[in-house]
This record gives C-alpha cells, sequence and structure tokens, in this order.
C-alpha cells in the first residue's frame, strides 16, 4: 500500500480519524519511530475490510531510519504488520485476525 504522498486534512480523515485514535507505545530504542499517533490512509482507508494506518516523521520526532519517509500499520489477510511505505521493510507482526490494531494484545506483536 502507497499512500503517504497525500495527507492533507480533509473531511474524510477527520470521519476516520473520530471512530478511533491509534497510539502507539512502548517501542525498544531501536523502534522509537513506531511510537506516536498514526492517521488513517485517506486513499486506502481499509485493506481487507480492516482499517488502514499511517504514520510520517514529525519535526522534532528523532529515531527514524535514513530514507524511511512514511510507515503503515494494516492487516495483510492473515496478520497485521508494520511496515515502510514500499513494503519492503517490515518492522513488526501481529499472527492474530483483530478487527483493529488498537484490539490486538501487547503480547501478541512481535518486533522484528
Amino acid at each position: 500500500p502507497i499512500c503517504c504522498s497525500i495527507m492533507a486534512a480533509s473531511a474524510n480523515q477527520s470521519t476516520y480519524e473520530r471512530h478511533a485514535v491509534l497510539r502507539s507505545r512502548g517501542a525498544p530504542p531501536t523502534l522509537t519511530f513506531i511510537n506516536g499517533v498514526w492517521s488513517r490512509c485517506l486513499q486506502e482507508p481499509w485493506i481487507n475490510q480492516k482499517p488502514h494506518y499511517i504514520k510520517q516523521p514529525q519535526p522534532g520526532e528523532d529515531g527514524w531510519p535514513q530514507g524511511l519517509t512514511c510507515l503503515h500499520v494494516f492487516y495483510d489477510g492473515s496478520l497485521w504488520r508494520i511496515s515502510s511505505d514500499d513494503d519492503q521493510s517490515v518492522f513488526a507482526v501481529a499472527n492474530t485476525d483483530a478487527e483493529h490494531p488498537n484490539t490486538v494484545s501487547r503480547d501478541d506483536w512481535l518486533l522484528l
């Protein structure tokens, strides 16, 4: 999934975000860039009938690997994954069919 190219605020964004906020925390020092607030992807808000979120570096936010400009959290049909925009780098997976990443148990996430 590639949708980080359009991040402008819109009515659709607020519609999706009012239903759920995705916040991640507790990642180890090597993965601190996955901590923080995630936004629904406007171009592709659903993948496999489950919500799709994105996260981009914010001003003053450190720890992002060189060249990484966007992360995605989405359900790929068999597990939840946190990956780069081009899906070439996977940082975490959760082997569960939870309906939303907020409902994935912390113990289900495997950090890679």
